[in-house]
């Protein structure tokens, strides 16, 4: 028997749910299960928490599920807000409704992050394309009233350990990739938590969704190339073990420049959307006294001192909230990076280098490539592509090469081409028609979608009929398709004109 919630074309399909909660929940409920085979069992393993509203989870007031099937039963009234990555236990606040439990330190593992776009001002579309760009192309986008939320998926999930390092990991990350996002002119809300509540996905409010998986090490890759990029002294990302920065001074944190700045002229802070605000400031300095070993009642004396004097204060309720929160033994120490990210907003725009720009050491160094006698597979496919792109246009977006042509090109081993061909078979950037005893067709993705789009115009064919063709023709895997499908829609929303030369001249430099 088959529940009406995984009939419902509200939610996604089940597999959509499962893409992104990996192994964190069940499959079957507990308890009152009408769909668990008899005599199956399953180990415990995470919680999520879900709120109907906006306005629940303003107050907390949400329910909590632990298997799959859970999330199907709520088809008639799907959430609005959920928490993507499991936490290992969430629980009711006595007496109410109230979910607690879902903080970091009690995450289970990490499946996704996810970046938040408060305007519609600026075209998704662009944003995706730059993505691409980096090879880091969102695995799927929701829209929300007043903006987006873009998110990639982890192909393993990061599981989280006492140490938390692959917290601290995917946060540098998540902050590469909303540095990049803000480069390009998008309101992107810096404070949010990317392991925390996002909106809940369904077929309604999906608009991108091409289910790319990442490994943690290729974000990493892409994650450092972006700290080269902005100017940060990063260590070369290629490990995943991490050691704290070592002071050897034992300053504390109460002494430093920054938290005197905070303390001393912090008046004008309050909040805005996309930004860090009052209660931000008073976590921080609160979290700083803690690190320094003030006592509770000290730091609270300073922080109700600091709030009298902001232009526009907060109740004491809250400010004791916020100190309270920061003494719960749940943090070590402040985040330079909230109080740098406050100081620059509020303060002193060119405050940087207040500021260690090497809070975390990455380990294990890369050779350079010409110092090694082989390539990795990476190297083969960024230079296949390069000769792909300079050898093509979205006019013509076909390439014809045999196997000597492609060696000879690139100076690769026919033994390793062989290798590169078989890990593209499902490549989203490049696309590539094999058949026997002919040569290989190699073309951009991006390009053969502008081409089909051009097509698609000129024959006035509907986009269903002229992939279904297209795809029937060439044996495109369906990951490949899905992603080309998407492609076309993006061009045709309006990052592409009628005219060809306009099309080699202006989309050309936002793709690939």
């Amino acid at each position: 028997m088959v529940s009406n919630a995984y009939k419902c074309k509200k939610l996604w399909v089940i597999d959509d749910y499962k893409m992104v909660l990996k192994d964190g929940l069940r499959e079957f409920k507990f308890k009152n299960s009408i769909l668990k085979p008899a005599g199956h069992t399953e180990r415990t393993k995470g919680s999520v928490a879900l709120f109907r509203t906006k306005a629940d989870l303003a107050f907390g007031r949400g329910f909590i599920a632990t298997s799959l099937e859970a999330i199907g039963d709520n088809a008639d009234h799907a959430p609005s807000h959920w928490t993507a990555n499991p936490f290992r236990y969430l629980t009711y606040k006595e007496g109410t409704q109230s979910v607690i439990g879902h903080t970091e330190d009690n995450l289970r593992q990490i499946n996704q992050l996810f970046i938040d776009i408060d305007s519609k001002d600026n075209d998704i579309n662009v944003l995706v394309l730059g993505f691409n760009d980096l090879g880091v192309i969102p695995t799927y986008i929701i829209e929300t009233p007043r903006g987006y939320q873009v998110f990639w998926v982890l192909e393993t999930p990061g599981y989280v350990n006492s140490t938390h390092k692959v917290v601290s990991v995917l946060k540098s990350i998540r902050n590469n990739l909303v540095k990049f996002a803000q480069e390009q002119g998008y309101q992107v809300d810096s404070g949010a938590n990317c392991f925390g509540v996002s909106r809940f996905p369904t077929e309604d409010n999906v608009i991108f969704n091409i289910q790319t998986e990442y490994k943690i090490a290729d974000l990493i890759s892409v994650s450092k190339k972006l700290s080269q990029r902005f100017g940060q002294n990063t260590m070369a990302l290629h490990s995943m073990k991490v050691k704290a920065s070592q002071n050897t001074s034992n300053k504390r944190q109460i002494d430093s420049e920054w938290y005197q700045l905070l303390f001393t002229q912090g008046a004008s802070i309050f909040g805005r959307k996309g930004c860090y605000g009052r209660d931000n400031a008073i976590f921080t300095m609160s979290l700083a006294n803690y690190s320094s070993g003030s006592p509770y009642e000290v730091a609270l004396g300073k922080m109700l001192e600091w709030n009298c004097r902001l232009d526009n204060p907060l109740t004491d309720r809250v400010v004791e909230q916020k100190v309270k929160s920061a003494y719960s033994g749940n943090y070590q120490a402040a985040a330079e990076e909230y109080a740098q990210n406050l100081i620059e907003t509020y303060i002193n725009g060119e405050a940087g280098s207040l500021f260690s720009r090497t809070p975390v050491y990455w380990h294990k160094f890369k050779k350079a490539r010409a110092e090694r006698k082989y390539s990795h597979l990476k190297e083969w496919r960024d230079d296949l592509i390069a000769y792909i792109k300079q050898k093509t246009t979205a006019a013509s977006p076909y390439i014809k090469l045999s196997t000597s042509e492609l060696c000879d090109a690139l100076g690769i081993p026919e033994r390793s081409l062989a290798r590169l061909r078989s890990a593209l078979a499902e490549d989203t950037t490049l696309m590539i028609i094999a058949r026997p005893g002919v040569a290989t067709t190699f073309a951009l993705i991006n390009y053969v979608a502008i081409h089909l789009l051009q097509k698609m115009r000129t024959k006035k064919l509907a986009l269903k009929q002229l992939l279904t063709k297209f795809i029937n023709k060439h044996g495109i895997p369906s990951t490949v398709s899905a992603f080309l499908e998407n492609a076309i829609n993006l061009f045709q929303g309006g990052n592409v004109t009628d005219k060809t030369n306009q099309l080699a001249q202006e989309t050309l430099k936002l793709i690939i």
